[in-house]
């Protein structure tokens, strides 16, 4: 559903520039980073909207089958937090933990908003929900513990220089 705070797509529909850079990457791109880090041994980190893995399950299986972590960046990037209440975000996190368990087996770690976008509580569900990372606070090089009402939430630096928007 849209999302009344921010227009997902602020180009013109249909986006054939957009959405050939994003189909180029699931068709091609993956399969050849994959082979580049097959032949080094580099495991990888797949910041995902799990949403990839209903709409390309080759890929999760491939990701799965070299023992990737998946972290999460939503379902879709343009689902975003704005505007949900406490249970609606509540909800969402544990929907993509349980999407992340059913394609990989494993238990959701990490976090990278869907768009980068954040409540005033996100830190505090997600530290809830059991996740101790977050990627979504951008800051020097060093992780630091985040202030949350309970549990435990590690902020992981990740640099918007190599974001994909800032790349093309």
């Amino acid at each position: 559903p849209l999302n009344p705070s921010r227009t997902p797509w602020p180009r013109p529909v249909p986006d054939v520039l957009n959405y050939a850079w994003r189909d180029y990457g699931n068709r091609v791109g993956i399969w050849r980073m994959m082979a580049a880090m097959d032949r080094y041994g580099v495991r990888g980190s797949i910041s995902l909207n799990v949403a990839v893995c209903d709409h390309f399950p080759d890929i999760a299986a491939a990701c799965t089958e070299r023992g990737w972590e998946f972290f999460s960046h939503g379902v879709y990037n343009t689902r975003y937090t704005y505007n949900m209440s406490e249970e609606e975000e509540r909800a969402f996190i544990e929907d993509v933990k349980v999407s992340i368990r059913k394609w990989s087996g494993q238990e959701l770690a990490g976090w990278l908003a869907p768009a980068l976008t954040l409540t005033e509580r996100t830190m505090d569900l997600l530290a809830e929900a059991g996740i101790t990372y977050t990627l979504d606070l951008f800051h020097d090089d060093q992780p630091l513990p985040v202030n949350v009402r309970s549990g435990r939430l590690i902020s992981v630096p990740y640099s918007l220089e190599i974001n994909d928007f800032t790349c093309l």
